[in-house]
């Protein structure tokens, strides 16, 4: 399991910068001063974010645990698991692009709802970061599809939370820390090291049942 959430967390902090493009807006919104207790709304919103992913995540896991009784299903969700890390590492890197059409979807969703980020009000915060993790996204789409396949309840739902959890660092607002730690990401020699790790963790899960029978 600790490899899988070490994984996820990775993918959510390499991704992020790339995040800010369709979310960053909203992410500086919550934390402008114009709005009284910026740093409680913003915690408010990306916490609610986060348990969008977590619950999400839950419901995939049980959704997988279900196919796991067919040990063809297993081996299907397996191998699912395995190409979608090694897609993930492939975008990261920016070898391959086949998510940004779902992106697209996004960012029309978010800018009909953006504007109700500027009414202030806690509700709508809330709601807000909630409606946030539901939103057409890649790496959030891929993330799930891969917390599916592994079909553990406990282990599913930890993998989106992990995913969230490394988007924070970029997400949580424009201070000279994040604005440094999204320098640092965007350097190529750093995107390439990360999306490496994620195609080794995708090749090893495919070929991890073949190991066992050796």
């Amino acid at each position: 399991m600790t490899e899988q959430l070490v994984s996820a967390m990775l993918i959510g902090l390499l991704g992020s910068p790339h995040c800010l493009g369709m979310c960053g807006g909203l992410a500086a919104l919550a934390a402008s001063r114009d709005h009284p207790h910026p740093l409680a709304r913003t915690c408010l919103l990306h916490g609610s974010r986060l348990l969008s992913y977590a619950t999400l995540g839950l419901a995939g896991g049980f959704l997988g645990a279900s196919l796991q009784f067919s040990p063809l299903a297993a081996s299907v969700a397996r191998g699912l698991a395995g190409i979608m890390l090694i897609l993930m590492g492939l975008y990261l890197s920016g070898w391959w692009q086949g998510l940004r059409h779902l992106e697209r979807i996004g960012g029309q969703i978010w800018q009909r709802i953006r504007p109700r980020g500027r009414t202030g009000t806690w509700r709508h915060t809330l709601l807000l970061g909630l409606s946030w993790g539901l939103l057409p996204c890649g790496l959030v789409y891929s993330t799930l599809i891969w917390s599916v396949a592994l079909g553990d309840p406990h282990t599913s739902p930890a993998v989106m939370l992990a995913f969230g959890v490394g988007t924070l660092p970029s997400m949580m607002g424009a201070s000279l820390f994040s604005v440094s730690l999204r320098r640092f990401l965007a350097r190529k020699g750093v995107r390439l090291a990360g999306a490496f790790i994620l195609v080794l963790s995708g090749i090893w899960t495919l070929l991890f049942p073949i190991a066992n029978t050796l």
